[in-house]
């Protein structure tokens, strides 16, 4: 499938303006080559998703189409900070899915730097244009929010905003913060509030984060492959997923396979 053209998800996706870095993170950038080098990851990584997005939709076009996952929320769901996509976390239970059987095609519809109101009125509009509903739409989002603006209640009210707006059963994930954490404990009990109250799961994020010097990659901000696995191990109860069984590396960039995970020739 094109890029623009065939589906109005993949012409949003492709309408989509660079990702623009906010003010610190610039700086920050300018002043750091370790901070630069994770940066220069991001437009390429989206570009990437964008494209197997394209191919999930080709094959969900047919009369037996897969099962369909949607991932939303921001940069963890694309894998910053990863050594690849396939060592981020969508990538790694897309792969245990499979392996378990219950194979299903990704559209990742997140992106870099996104706050909650960006999932909520930006990438939620686009499941309507699904051709069947998603079996699985995962949410991770709200670590941005606090950095642009640390007043909890704020984040609490996008949340509860998002949780209403989500398809019946999302699974909604709590902050990557450490359970201790005033601000996470507070933003925390209304995320699972709000899941309760509108028929969602909850990925428990700050229950299995690292610390943060095993965790971290180069930018001191996103997970590395082994923090990932937090994020792993927080979204594989709620999707039914043993989490000892996921491989450390999916296979959507690093094999030639189908949208639904299937590799048919591993790559030179």
């Amino acid at each position: 499938m094109p890029m623009s053209g065939r589906h109005p998800i993949v012409d949003a996706l492709a309408a989509r303006p660079p990702w623009e870095p906010a003010p610190l993170t610039r700086a920050l950038t300018r002043l750091s080559g370790t901070i630069r080098s994770v940066s220069a990851t991001i437009d390429p990584t989206e570009r990437r998703w964008h494209e197997l997005v394209a191919q999930s939709l080709t094959a969900a076009e047919g009369d037996n189409g897969p099962p369909l996952w949607v991932a939303l929320g921001d940069s963890t769901a694309q894998g910053i900070g990863a050594s690849s996509i396939d060592h981020g976390w969508v990538s790694r239970l897309h792969a245990a899915l499979h392996d378990a059987g219950r194979s299903h095609a990704i559209v990742n519809l997140s992106r870099s730097g996104a706050h909650s109101t960006h999932v909520i009125d930006e990438q939620l509009p686009l499941l309507d244009h699904l051709p069947y509903a998603a079996s699985i739409v995962t949410i991770c989002v709200g670590a941005n929010d606090l950095v642009a603006n640390p007043y909890a209640p704020r984040l609490t009210r996008r949340l509860e905003r998002l949780a209403e707006a989500a398809p019946h059963g999302s699974i909604l994930c709590t902050l990557p913060a450490p359970s201790f954490s005033p601000t996470a404990r507070y933003v925390n009990r209304a995320v699972r509030r709000a899941a309760a109250e509108h028929g969602h799961l909850v990925a428990e994020l700050g229950a299995h984060l690292l610390p943060p010097h095993r965790g971290l990659s180069a930018d001191r901000y996103h997970p590395n492959d082994r923090g990932y696995d937090a994020w792993v191990r927080a979204f594989a109860e709620p999707m039914g997923i043993d989490p000892d069984l996921v491989p450390q590396r999916g296979t959507l960039t690093s094999a030639t396979s189908d949208p639904e995970g299937r590799a048919t020739r591993a790559s030179g």
